[in-house]
């Protein structure tokens, strides 16, 4: 690896930035447009921050709110106030019940199993509550199961979730292709109400679309990533071999997108997807990633300094570097591997409108 994200590509666009175009694919700056996804520049989405709220050394100020109007605050005033006389018998907890009851409604078992609590021994008050404690868990555990088996995602909503997912991996403007992209699968779905989309209350429903979500998204990722994998591998074999020429192989990018996108019908590539593509290949070619497990995790983070080194380099519109550097690859792959036909893209402005909604949100997440 070079010494940073930001040199590599600084390196990239010189060398390509410099020299003239070899390629019927960007032939002039115009295509730099077509890149840009026919969407204005705009500053990166906004982050979303977790929030931190200080802690007092002894209790939030939510807590000393509710201290003084609470029935429970009463009680805790009432207990050091006679903390003399509990010292003497710290068992019984009876007196407090009639402070507990005004506002309550407790049925004649809850009450009576409320005076047990009160006058039990401290060891039995704690197998008490832990034996509660169990007892709400797998209760919540035997709902959720029987929520989870009861519900079958809808077919219509199951074919939406599927077209989604590969929209989310394969958009040239995704910023992630791993981390929380089936959660904003569930916001793209909502936000564009989708029939048979679970409530946002709903929980369970709603982890069992997630997870479905997550299985179509792994997959689509495997189909991303074996086609271009093994198109550098050919070409590595072939260089080998003596028997690599540029222009009469099918190792191009578009031939590669090809092989991608075959089983997805419903995605429409475009030139800015190539770009893409390449992008991939080039990170597989220099090993900037693994190729196991952690493959999709080191591409995010990729992902991630490019985008700094964007900000960096032109913090008014770090769109505009990125598309530099993506446009700048595809040419130099397109001179290493060969060029790209153009005959199976999607002009940008015939993208559908379901699609490029998609996309959008992909560079959002």
């Amino acid at each position: 690896m070079t010494s940073n994200t930001e040199d590599e590509y600084t390196n990239i666009l010189q060398e390509m930035e410099s020299s003239e175009p070899s390629n019927p694919l960007a032939p002039t700056s115009d295509w730099l447009d077509g890149l840009d996804l026919d969407r204005e520049g705009t500053a990166e989405p906004p982050r979303h921050e977790k929030s931190s709220r200080p802690r007092s050394s002894d209790t939030s100020d939510e807590e000393n709110q509710l201290e003084g109007s609470s029935p429970l605050s009463h009680t805790k005033r009432a207990r050091l106030e006679n903390h003399t006389a509990l010292s003497a018998n710290n068992c019984d907890l009876a007196q407090f019940i009639p402070q507990l009851i005004p506002g309550r409604r407790f049925t004649q078992r809850s009450l009576a199993e409320l005076k047990a609590f009160a006058k039990a021994t401290p060891a039995q008050r704690e197998i008490m509550q832990f034996a509660v404690s169990l007892e709400i868990r797998d209760l919540q555990k035997s709902e959720s199961k029987t929520l989870d088996e009861s519900w079958v995602v809808p077919p219509k909503l199951r074919k939406n979730a599927q077209r989604y997912c590969a929209v989310f991996t394969f958009a040239p403007s995704a910023i992630a292709y791993k981390t929380g992209v089936h959660k904003a699968v569930l916001l793209a779905l909502r936000a564009n109400k989708i029939e048979g989309m679970p409530p946002e209350s709903d929980r369970s429903k709603n982890e069992t679309l997630g997870g479905q979500c997550r299985k179509y998204l792994s997959d689509n990722r495997a189909d991303l990533k074996k086609p271009i994998k093994k198109s550098f591998e050919q070409y590595e074999e072939m260089v080998r071999n003596g028997t690599f020429v540029v222009g009469d192989s099918e190792l191009n990018i578009g031939h590669v997108a090809v092989e991608v996108f075959k089983g997805y019908r419903d995605v429409h590539p475009t030139p800015a997807h190539l770009a893409r593509l390449a992008w991939l290949r080039h990170l597989i070619a220099n090993k900037k990633v693994s190729a196991g497990e952690s493959f999709w995790d080191d591409v995010d983070k990729k992902l991630a300094e490019l985008r700094e080194a964007a900000r960096k380099q032109n913090p008014s519109n770090p769109k505009a570097y990125t598309d530099r550097v993506f446009k700048a690859i595809l040419d130099k792959d397109q001179q290493t591997y060969g060029t790209a036909k153009l005959d199976c893209l999607t002009a940008l402005t015939e993208l559908p409108e379901w699609q490029r909604n998609v996309e959008e949100i992909a560079g959002k997440l």
